[in-house]
């Protein structure tokens, strides 16, 4: 789906770019239909635009304003992809260590705060003071990638990637928070999300090769309320677990889960379909109802939803290097990075 529109109303595809034209398929709400262009309509109304979109082996056109244009963002993902194993080559060519920031406390760092100029809110984050006087700063996701450049009693000078190749100032207390990442080479396995089209693309490096290994739509988080958007930025995967319980408003009483979670910033998983408890016997209709919605707009709470089967294979694909874990925690067989876009 390299680039698509997304149907946001119900409309026609239509055999010529006008509304009096035969009506070859419907299209409803969500709907996915490759691109191949836009044209302006062949009669009437000369302005009025529609895309042409490829189906069943067919051509037909929809009306521009019932659709949003969406596509699949390669070279984005490929530009990241390359600037962070540059980044990590250097790093170790140096003998820098490659420090990822730990801070995660389950079921806490609630607080939301100013959003930063990436778009990334303070929840289970930590400060990156852009110079020493401690004043303007950015949010730095827990998970995030960084090297140290200097330290002394004043400060951590933090080198990140992810952010402009920014250099950013840590307070000392923070310093305590940077653990081994445990990357001693370049990455071979990426997950790139790209929230604007709520899609997915994983790729694995074989030999000098990018092979795709699978892709899909996806739900990432809602910036409002007591939710937060998919942090962006590049994150080290921390691990994964068979079960992933989240809380009701209270924080403390668990009333749901979904299956096969792979945390990747703070408390933000990728998971299979989640739903509450209870009433039990609507459960499935209601997770149905949940799984409809992939792939159309950002609605999760931070975490980003898959389909149930799509997550099981990501899971599996992730492998397990730590065995017998007593809470079940599985660390990726190799070491995963999450890029979101």
């Amino acid at each position: 789906m390299d680039e698509f529109v997304f149907v946001k109303e119900a409309t026609s595809i239509r055999k010529e770019p006008n509304s009096n034209a035969k009506v070859i398929k419907s299209a409803a709400y969500s709907h996915k239909y490759r691109t191949t262009g836009i044209v302006k309509t062949n009669t009437g109304n000369k302005s009025d635009e529609w895309y042409e979109v490829f189906f069943d082996n067919q051509l037909g056109y929809i009306p521009k304003s019932a659709v949003e244009k969406r596509e699949f963002d390669w070279n984005d993902m490929m530009k990241k992809v390359d600037k962070t194993n540059k980044f990590i080559r250097e790093a170790v060519s140096a003998n820098k260590k490659i420090y990822v920031l730990d801070d995660y406390v389950p079921l806490g760092g609630g607080e939301s705060g100013k959003r930063d100029k990436f778009g990334n809110r303070a929840n289970q984050s930590e400060f990156g003071y852009t110079d020493k006087s401690f004043k303007d700063y950015i949010n730095i996701p827990d998970r995030t990638i960084m090297i140290v450049e200097e330290e002394n009693d004043k400060y951590v000078k933090v080198k990140i990637d992810a952010y402009d190749n920014g250099t950013y100032y840590l307070k000392p207390s923070t310093k305590r928070y940077l653990k081994d990442a445990g990357i001693t080479g370049e990455i071979t396995r990426f997950i790139y999300v790209d929230r604007a089209s709520q899609n997915e693309m994983i790729i694995e490096k074989a030999g000098d090769k990018w092979n795709v290994v699978t892709s899909s739509f996806v739900t990432t988080g809602k910036d409002a309320g007591n939710s937060f958007a998919t942090p962006y930025g590049t994150f080290l995967i921390a691990y994964s677990k068979p079960v992933m319980q989240y809380t009701g408003s209270d924080n403390k009483t668990v009333v749901g889960d979904a299956k096969n979670a792979v945390r990747f910033s703070g408390g933000g998983y990728m998971h299979s379909i989640p739903s509450v408890f209870e009433p039990k016997n609507t459960r499935e209709q209601r997770k149905a109802a949940t799984a409809k919605k992939i792939g159309t707009y950002p609605e999760s709470h931070k975490c980003i939803r898959h389909y149930d089967d799509q997550i099981k294979f990501i899971y599996d694909w992730l492998g397990n290097s730590t065995p017998g874990h007593s809470e079940g925690f599985r660390v990726p067989s190799v070491p995963t990075v999450m890029l979101v876009k």
